[in-house]
């Protein structure tokens, strides 16, 4: 299954997101203090070279608020699909705000097990196909510089 994080500060509110995400068949789920830790988290992973298939950001952490994370995290990687959870309603129903922030979506807390479960397909599924245009794109920029610089090769047959 998908390698979902979850930001969230409040310990039985991760006991029960836990929950919810261990019957919806997620095993991985890697929880964060605060915002300070849920970036330092996401960096250590992407220096391995692997990533959050999502991340469930509680938009008013401590030290470092979910949205400030949010715009951080977005200021080097597009493609990593970051999901608000949050008590108040202004994110869901500002879309502009939402984007300039860099959420792909917001959530109201609590929220329920099937309403988690079509976010988590529908953005699962998203952010795998954002994250493969983005490697192609790479790649075509890649070996456009290399053809430029006379270091590329073509093969044909």
């Amino acid at each position: 299954m998908p390698f979902p994080t979850r930001k969230e500060d409040d310990v039985s509110n991760q006991r029960m997101i836990r929950t919810m995400l261990t019957r919806l068949g997620y095993s991985q789920v890697t929880f964060a203090a605060d915002g300070a830790d849920a970036l330092f988290q996401y960096n250590n992973l992407k220096l391995d070279g692997k990533f959050f298939d999502i991340i469930l950001l509680d938009s008013s952490l401590p030290t470092l608020p979910g949205d400030d994370t949010c715009v951080r995290i977005r200021q080097h990687d597009r493609t990593q699909v970051i999901i608000s959870c949050t008590a108040s309603t202004h994110l869901v129903n500002d879309p502009e705000l939402r984007r300039a922030l860099g959420y792909d979506e917001a959530m109201t807390k609590p929220f329920h097990l099937d309403g988690l479960k079509e976010v988590l397909a529908r953005w699962c599924e998203l952010g795998d196909a954002r994250r493969l245009r983005h490697m192609k794109r790479k790649l075509r920029g890649d070996a456009a510089a290399a053809m430029a610089s006379g270091q590329g090769s073509v093969a044909a047959s």
